[in-house]
C-alpha cells in the first residue's frame, strides 16, 4: 500500500532518478509509522535491469533501494515498474538474466565505479550519517 501510493505520486509528478530520496521517504514512513521496525530495514544498493512498456531494456548500476532480509523494497516507481526486472549486487546475475549481448551496450565499467560510490552512501545512511530530509514530526 505503501509502495503503491508512492508509484503514484512519482507517476502524477513525473519524479524520475530520485532513488536516494525515495528510499529514505519509504524507509521513514514504514518506520516511523511502526509497520516495520528500524533495526529489520536498511538501505540497500542493488543493481537492477528489466524491460519497461516499450520493451526497452533498462539498466540501473546504482540503485538505493530498502532491504528487510532478503526481500528488497523498491520505492522509485520507474524501476520497480520494468518487467521481469532483477535486482542484484552481482553483475553475474545480470549477464545470466540478459546475456552479453544485451549487457554490452552499457558502460559497466563507469557504472560499477558508481554502485561502489553508492554502496558508501548505503554506509552512511545505514548509520544515520547521511539523511536527506529533516526527520522530525511537527
Amino acid at each position: 500500500m505503501v509502495l503503491d501510493c508512492m508509484y503514484d505520486y512519482q507517476k502524477q509528478h513525473n519524479i524520475n532518478s530520485k532513488c536516494i530520496t525515495n528510499a529514505q521517504t519509504f524507509y521513514d514512513i514504514v518506520t516511523l509509522s511502526k509497520l516495520i521496525p528500524p533495526d529489520k530495514i536498511r538501505f540497500k544498493t542493488v543493481m537492477s535491469a528489466g524491460v519497461n512498456d516499450e520493451n526497452d531494456f533498462g539498466f540501473v548500476c546504482n540503485h538505493m533501494t530498502c532491504a528487510v532480509g532478503d526481500k528488497i523494497f523498491d520505492p522509485s516507481e520507474n524501476t520497480a515498474s520494468l518487467k521481469n526486472s532483477v535486482y542484484t549486487t552481482n553483475l553475474a546475475t545480470l549477464f545470466a538474466a540478459f546475456g552479453k549481448e544485451t549487457m554490452k551496450h552499457f558502460d559497466l565499467r563507469r557504472g560499477l565505479s558508481e554502485f561502489v560510490d553508492m554502496q558508501e552512501c548505503e554506509k552512511e545512511m545505514n548509520n544515520g550519517e547521511f539523511v536527506i530530509s529533516d526527520r522530525t514530526i511537527s
